[in-house]
């Protein structure tokens, strides 16, 4: 998001418990599906449109390293990571701590699991730094006992004010004007999104909403105002009671995505999870393709540090004795536990 855009943005006023409905909503449209990332503060939110799962960021107790070989936390113990800092933290602080104009870092689990760092400044300040990033990232991945972890950096882009584009200044006036005339006529808006491919606004309400017809006339009265002529409404329906319950597992499966992914040792390509039945489900994808005795002892390993990580009390107050299952499959998708 360019400065002017940015700029537009913070100067739209609107109460702060509908702000809070805005990002809560709109921000699982903005990240990708298994991946964390932390906005450096000086960003506002944008408004995308994959609807994918929030992973929290910012949890865990305090881990102050004022030098690097505190930050000495080994895995295979995933209740250790679930208990410290994790890892793009710890990352981001060291980072600062080092006085590194940085923009966006975050990790990515899914497919290529990376450490994405983006950095302020000109070419030659880019150029400056960054052998010293990355061999400062290395040496925290090195030490939380990460293999697996590729280190993207890249330099911000520079986008002059007079190429910059009002669209998405636009785009973010529509939407907050169609929460607030919601919120007006107690209709009920969960989150909304922009489908460009198929001329689509995706819209989440939940499942006790009799307000379709309401809302999408709303919608698209308010679209049309702007300019949004052809565009559809499309609806999804949000069962309140499984968000919420996915929303207390987040923290869980951050840390096993963390600690499992990060490690070759486990050969482990992804984390998912289905609260669709009962009881909750933490899947574990490996590229696993045999069932020879250190495999399987691979696959016990893996159980026993879920479940060590599950029955810790700082979990437990989260899940409060809710029953799960693991589900470990092979690189054929076969269940191998």
């Amino acid at each position: 998001m360019n400065n002017k855009i940015k700029s537009e943005f913070k100067k739209i006023k609107i109460p702060s418990e509908l702000d809070m409905k805005i990002q809560t909503g709109i921000m699982r449209f903005e990240v990708e599906r298994n991946s964390l990332k932390k906005r450096r503060p000086r960003k506002s939110i944008l408004i995308a449109c994959s609807a994918v799962l929030i992973i929290g960021l910012l949890f865990g107790s305090a881990f102050l390293s004022p030098t690097m070989a505190n930050i000495v936390i080994k895995i295979p113990y995933l209740g250790d990571i679930f208990e410290s800092k994790q890892v793009i933290n710890i990352i981001s602080e060291e980072l600062d701590k080092k006085g590194y104009q940085t923009t966006d870092i975050s990790i990515q689990f899914k497919s290529n699991p990376s450490i994405n760092i983006t950095l302020q400044g000109d070419k030659q300040y880019f150029a400056s730094v960054k052998k010293d990033v990355k061999e400062l990232i290395e040496e925290i991945l090195q030490f939380r006992g990460y293999d697996s972890y590729k280190i993207n950096l890249s330099q911000e882009r520079n986008i002059s004010e007079d190429n910059a584009s009002s669209s998405s200044t636009e785009q973010t006036k529509m939407f907050q004007e169609i929460y607030r005339k919601a919120q007006e006529r107690n209709l009920e808006l969960i989150g909304i999104g922009i489908r460009p491919d198929n001329k689509k606004f995706i819209v989440n309400i939940p499942s006790s909403s009799n307000s379709k017809t309401d809302l999408e006339e709303l919608i698209l009265s308010v679209a049309e105002a702007y300019g949004w002529n052809e565009y559809l409404v499309e609806f999804e329906i949000v069962d309140m009671a499984k968000q919420k319950q996915a929303h207390k597992w987040n923290e869980i499966i951050s840390a096993i995505s963390e600690g499992l992914i990060g490690n070759s040792e486990f050969h482990v390509k992804e984390v998912g999870y289905s609260n669709n039945k009962q009881p909750f489900t933490i899947y574990i994808y490996t590229t696993l393709n045999s069932l020879e005795s250190q495999e399987k002892d691979r696959i016990i390993k893996i159980e026993n540090m879920i479940a060590e990580l599950i029955n810790s009390d700082k979990a437990q107050e989260l899940i409060k004795g809710e029953e799960y299952q693991v589900i470990i499959k092979n690189e054929d998708n076969k269940q191998i536990n």
